[in-house]
């Protein structure tokens, strides 16, 4: 008896050290994930494996190799915004923080690893700025495209005077973000600067002071003669969003082949606003999928197809961000010794 109570004892200690290693795990993702089994489960688990063999392993990769050329675009864009550097190791960077995106709360933590890869392998320019400057890059164009989305809506969609003033409000609220963003970096940056100058704790902190560095130097980029790289970064962007679209259009025309254009901005817009409601979860695994569940309820679109072109776009996502954490495991054993 007593050697089973020292059994059951030792059992019990290695699941406290479970828990507590992985309890941020467990606090974020799993409620997510329990969130999509029951989304899956509403749909019927043999439709889910009847849409996914339908869909099959080439369309798979064509997606996926939809992803590798958006994330390609990315590098260059931040290779225009450094004014040169090694584009492997931009790509490697990239790429890295992009796997790194959709596996946190938060989608931030990528922004960080970035950084922190092509520091350790590149002394081209001012990285810190250059991370900042493409994020806000990425929401310009992602508000621009949502506002095009919002405005498409209105003359495609036939529906009350009533929901074409609101699709008519929000294309403009988006229009506003995204012109407002793209010209007032420098201002931002600014107002962000005086704001942790004034918290005592954090501007004498090594990482404030370093904080008020790197905005000091984005507003300097945002007036300077960085302006005009910005303005091609932006534009380049453009292309990120296209690659995005396309995305969501070339899964609805496998798995509804009688959906258009249509479809896929809506769902673009749906999952864009979705994910910046619902940030801290990783992914937005469930949230998506039941926002979509939801949506094809109203009977704009067909239920089962709304919720799997959801879950597709994010299946090939993740299989993208698992060959970019391989590559890296090359880089850092090959690539990194030549650059």
């Amino acid at each position: 008896n007593s050697q089973d109570l020292i059994e059951v004892g030792v059992i019990m200690g290695k699941g406290k050290r479970f828990l507590n290693k992985h309890k941020n795990t467990i606090l974020f993702y799993v409620p997510s994930l329990i969130l999509a089994f029951f989304v899956l489960y509403l749909i019927g688990f043999d439709k889910v494996k009847e849409e996914l063999i339908d869909f099959g392993i080439f369309n798979t990769g064509v997606v996926v190799l939809i992803y590798i050329i958006r994330d390609t675009i990315l590098a260059f864009a931040w290779m225009r915004l450094l004014g040169g550097g090694n584009f492997y190791t931009l790509f490697t960077a990239n790429t890295v923080g992009v796997a790194v995106n959709a596996i946190t709360p938060g989608a931030m933590a990528g922004e960080a690893v970035k950084g922190i890869i092509l520091s350790k392998n590149s002394n081209h320019g001012n990285i810190a700025s250059t991370v900042f400057m493409l994020n806000i890059g990425y929401y310009v164009t992602t508000f621009f495209m949502l506002s095009i989305s919002m405005i498409v809506c209105i003359f495609i969609v036939d529906k009350n005077q009533f929901f074409e003033y609101f699709m008519a409000f929000f294309g403009a609220v988006f229009l506003f973000f995204s012109i407002f963003l793209f010209f007032g970096v420098a201002f931002i940056s600014d107002l962000a600067k005086k704001l942790v100058r004034k918290i005592n704790l954090l501007s004498q902190h090594r990482s404030g002071k370093w904080l008020i560095e790197v905005l000091s130097t984005l507003k300097d980029d945002a007036k300077g003669e960085k302006r005009k790289k910005f303005m091609e970064m932006t534009a380049i962007q453009i292309l990120v969003r296209f690659a995005d679209i396309t995305v969501q259009y070339y899964v609805w025309k496998i798995i509804f082949p009688s959906s258009g254009l249509f479809e896929a901005l809506f769902f673009y817009s749906m999952r864009m606003v979705v994910q910046w409601m619902t940030n801290l979860i990783p992914s937005g695994w469930g949230v998506m999928e039941g926002a979509a569940y939801a949506v094809s309820e109203t009977g704009w679109f067909p239920q089962v197809e709304a919720v799997m072109q959801q879950f597709i776009v994010r299946l090939c996502k993740l299989i993208a961000s698992v060959l970019y954490l391989l590559h890296y495991s090359v880089f850092e054993r090959f690539g990194s010794r030549g650059v």
